[in-house]
């Protein structure tokens, strides 16, 4: 018997093929879709690598060293101090007011403000600060004030202006500005003037100038102080910075100061916050024999005493340590506090 015809028809049709659903089935639409966010993820994940890299680096690691200046160092720098925010930065963060953390600031509204106030450097603040001083002149320290801003803040050219200059007087800087070099690094240039009877001293008693060595700053602490007197720096910078010394120091002990200078082959002063309200203070000092060690060490004594005075009638802060010589080398130690409530209203905390 033949095939009937609606048989055959479908013989020549082959097997039913089921219709697929209008745009494709669920595990079709995941495929493609999968497909997709992994051709997307080779493009963001690299930008996200970076950004946890740099967070990592930034807020966890922290910033490093604060040795940025050592790039711009001249020849015969005999002093260079240096100032690393981020070691105290928790601490100063802490002490500020809550709403500074998260309003900016006040802008310039009227001409009657004398200009615009920002909080955001307060929880950011800049990541190095450094002073070096060189003896190309005879008659004056130049002087290097370099900055390292922190990416994340703001530019510190609209917020260091002549009145922050004015501060670090003696120190004279004729252009009260910022220059930017790149790298988040700006510069300013000035002098220390040394008086003329201070270098005369400081000849007759270094009589032939030798170049001498940048002294070693590791950068790991918040503040550190280097000297190489080795071209009687600590006596031209007695004499230079006078303004500064005689509001704490007695005559005599000034006078004590400048005579033992020599003694001195190379210096270090450091402090770092060693808990809430308390800052612990380091001198160390390497002496040409043991004999100026010891008159070094008494001297050094006498001063911190006459410090620790001037503080608590000037400030209310308390400062308390002790020295000790060992061969030719003398350490000092002190603990400074009471500065946190002074620092809490300065920071509007």
């Amino acid at each position: 018997m033949l095939p009937s015809p609606r048989a055959v028809r479908g013989h020549e049709r082959g097997p039913p093929v089921k219709k697929k659903r209008k745009g494709g089935s669920w595990g079709e639409k995941l495929r493609d879709r999968l497909a997709k966010e992994r051709r997307s993820l080779l493009f963001v994940l690299p930008a996200v690598l970076a950004a946890l890299v740099a967070g990592w680096w930034l807020f966890l690691r922290g910033p490093g060293a604060a040795v940025a200046h050592r790039e711009f160092l001249q020849a015969d720098t005999p002093v260079i101090a240096v100032v690393n925010p981020p070691r105290v930065q928790a601490y100063v963060s802490s002490l500020a007011h809550s709403a500074t953390r998260f309003v900016p600031g006040i802008p310039k509204l009227s001409s009657m403000q004398a200009r615009a106030f920002s909080f955001d450097w307060i929880h950011k603040m800049p990541l190095e600060m450094a002073f070096l001083f060189d003896q190309r002149a005879s008659d004056a320290y130049a002087v290097t004030l370099l900055f390292r801003e922190n990416p994340t803040s703001e530019s510190l050219e609209g917020l260091v202006d002549a009145g922050f200059f004015q501060t670090l007087r003696p120190v004279r800087f004729p252009g009260s500005r910022l220059a930017r070099k790149g790298g988040g690094i700006l510069l300013s240039e000035g002098t220390l003037p040394v008086p003329p009877f201070v270098k005369e001293l400081a000849q007759k008693r270094y009589p032939g100038y030798i170049p001498v060595d940048a002294p070693a700053v590791s950068g790991n602490h918040f503040v550190e102080i280097a000297i190489n007197n080795r071209n009687g720096a600590l006596v031209e910078l007695q004499g230079a910075l006078s303004e500064l010394i005689s509001p704490w120091a007695a005559g005599g002990t000034r006078q004590t100061l400048l005579d033992l200078a020599p003694e001195v082959v190379e210096g270090v002063f450091t402090a770092d916050l060693a808990d809430d309200d308390r800052l612990e203070c380091r001198v160390e000092a390497e002496c040409a024999s043991a004999a100026g060690a010891e008159a070094v060490a008494g001297a050094l004594g006498t001063a911190a005493d006459e410090v620790a005075f001037w503080l608590e009638e000037a400030n209310g802060f308390g400062l308390a340590g002790s020295v000790e010589r060992s061969g030719s080398s003398v350490r000092g130690v002190w603990q400074l506090t009471g500065f946190e409530p002074k620092l809490r209203r300065a920071l509007g905390g």
